[in-house]
């Protein structure tokens, strides 16, 4: 592959030019809304290749997508197709990568790795964030952010440096409540990366509501939330810009039962030697089995939740431009 082929440096204020990028596979609908600067919504692939089981994972990102199109917006899944960064997956294209390939779980440091390697991969956060401000895309919905791992050794997810190094709203249900939110909010507070509770001043953690963790950015209503990143923008602060939204509270699941089901599942984790990129996987199904099936349903209601305000906010800084 020829070395200007492969470039990713940008300059100042500029993003690339994906649609005439060989790396990239853009679909015509995503290549249509960038030309067009229509607005557009970022989703996480390995939310649906290594997140949710089959075939709840393709109806969930069905269902996604149908809200976000209902709302006259674009959606943009992101991930690793062929050797490519594909922006913009069909449903055939998404069941293939879930039934017919070996699907690899890619953070951002992965991506040349997957792509001279021809690979497929659902994208974390970190890459996904990271493809989303190279494409020009402002906005990415996902369910939760990754962070500090439990446990005796360092294990910290790269969403935190790419979140810290990306311009991007993200809108979430928090830190994933596998890890320590705690350590999790301290670094990114440390990363100088601003959260703000969307009529919440607690942390909410992924399925659960709250955390314990006091917010201190709370904003009750869209605009508020848009006024601010504006401002962010503006200001060139160079970090993504957090929204967390609590999970519905007819599907959270209580905190104590989360927790007891966590030690378990961090407890055979250990006894197993996971580790990496396998040991999120591993926890949210030991935790599922641990919560009689009825973690998955929750995390599906969050991210359809998250997707529908996602869509308010973003239909709110279109209009009010």
């Amino acid at each position: 592959m020829q070395l200007d082929l492969v470039r990713l440096h940008l300059s100042k204020g500029k993003t690339m030019n994906i649609l005439s990028n060989p790396l990239f596979d853009v679909s015509p609908e995503v290549s249509e809304a960038l030309a067009s600067k229509k607005p557009i919504v970022s989703l996480e692939s390995s939310a649906i290749t290594h997140g949710i089981p089959y075939p709840l994972n393709i109806k969930t990102f069905n269902s996604m997508k149908a809200i976000i199109r209902q709302n006259g917006i674009v959606p943009a899944l992101i991930g690793i197709y062929q050797g490519k960064i594909k922006v913009g997956f069909s449903e055939s294209d998404i069941e293939f990568m879930v039934n017919k390939v070996e699907s690899h779980k890619i953070n951002s440091g992965e991506i040349a790795w997957a792509l001279s390697n021809h690979l497929y991969g659902g994208t974390t956060i970190s890459a996904t964030t990271y493809i989303s401000k190279l494409a020009g895309i402002q906005f990415f919905i996902s369910g939760g952010i990754g962070g500090v791992h439990i446990g005796e050794h360092i294990d910290i997810s790269s969403d935190l440096r790419e979140l810290s190094t990306n311009r991007i709203m993200v809108i979430c249900s928090g830190v994933k409540a596998i890890l320590s939110v705690l350590d999790t909010m301290e670094i990114l507070e440390t990363l100088s990366v601003p959260v703000i509770g969307y009529q919440t001043n607690k942390m909410p953690g992924f399925i659960i509501r709250d955390t314990g963790i006091q917010l201190k950015n709370v904003a009750n209503d869209f605009k508020v939330v848009v006024d601010q990143y504006k401002i962010h923008q503006s200001l060139e602060r160079p970090s993504a810009f957090i929204v967390v939204i609590p999970p519905p509270e007819k599907d959270a699941i209580p905190l104590q039962k989360f927790n007891l089901a966590l030690e378990n599942a961090n407890l055979k984790a250990k006894n197993e030697s996971i580790s990496g990129p396998e040991l999120t996987p591993f926890l949210l199904n030991q935790i599922n089995k641990e919560l009689s099936g009825s973690m998955f349903s929750a995390i599906t209601s969050m991210l359809i939740n998250n997707v529908s305000l996602g869509c308010q906010i973003v239909k709110e800084y279109y209009q009010s431009d």
